[in-house]
């Protein structure tokens, strides 16, 4: 087990006086194995992006624990948790927001790169950053490029190659095809398959979508208001759904 939330909530405030509370996140717990893509599908505002930002500690949990690597993120210090980020990144559903417009794609790259110094040397630099390129289907002509210059596809897998660039074990895949053509996403999904099966890279797969989870998850787990109400193997939802919700999903999908 690579990863484990145990009874996990998040409370947010909101009104004049921030009086009014809402649990977005209300006593979830799951684990994550090497190497394994958990998928999480729920329709908006179900809480599955505010569980993933709470794994990675870029929000702090209201209640409960999480444990990365046999170690308890919550209890560890600023500079030890620090250490770890490079172990635990995100891929966002918009591109944009990891890259930096005003930087060619080159730059982008060597960013995280050079942030923990992973490459002595710029000849070591780019030889990494072209060899990150082809893993994720992308050339050298991509470098000179600006972010606005790339198709949604093309931006999406530097994001995914600066992720790469620092070995992680543990990812957070927060809808990175939704904004996708139907042909581009699945070159997408067949890449994250890829990185899961050549890297051992383990992913929490967000997604409003239960087709696409199913076609790239190893367990499923079903949240509704913030809530985990069903979590099993894809056939096993699929063919014996237990929750009312669960199947409302699928039904949803086979009325289509």
């Amino acid at each position: 087990m690579l990863l484990m939330a145990e009874n996990l909530s998040k409370e947010f405030f909101k009104g004049r006086l921030n009086k009014s509370r809402i649990r977005a996140v209300d006593g979830v717990s799951f684990s994550i194995n090497q190497g394994e893509i958990m998928g999480l599908v729920g329709e908006s505002g179900s809480g599955k992006s505010t569980v993933g930002r709470l794994l990675l500690l870029l929000l702090e949990p209201t209640e409960g624990r999480i444990y990365f690597n046999g170690k308890e993120l919550t209890r560890l210090r600023k500079k030890e948790l620090q250490n770890l980020r490079k172990d635990m990144q995100i891929i966002f559903q918009h591109p944009q927001e990891s890259l930096n417009p005003r930087m060619k794609i080159y730059e982008s790259m060597a960013e995280p790169i050079r942030l923990y110094g992973l490459a002595d040397g710029k000849s070591r630099e780019k030889e990494e950053i072209l060899k990150l390129l082809e893993t994720v289907g992308l050339t050298e002509e991509h470098l000179e490029r600006y972010p606005h210059e790339l198709s949604g596809g093309q931006a999406q897998r530097v994001a995914i190659a600066r992720v790469l660039a620092l070995k992680p074990k543990f990812v957070v895949a927060d809808e990175p095809t939704s904004m996708l053509d139907v042909s581009v996403q699945a070159q997408i999904l067949k890449l994250i398959k890829k990185l899961q099966r050549e890297y051992k890279i383990s992913f929490l797969f967000i997604s409003h979508d239960l087709e696409v989870v199913r076609a790239i998850s190893d367990r499923i787990a079903i949240m509704q208001k913030g809530k985990i109400v069903e979590l099993g193997e894809p056939e096993q939802i699929f063919s014996m759904p237990r929750h009312p919700y669960t199947k409302y999903l699928i039904n949803s999908i086979l009325n289509l």
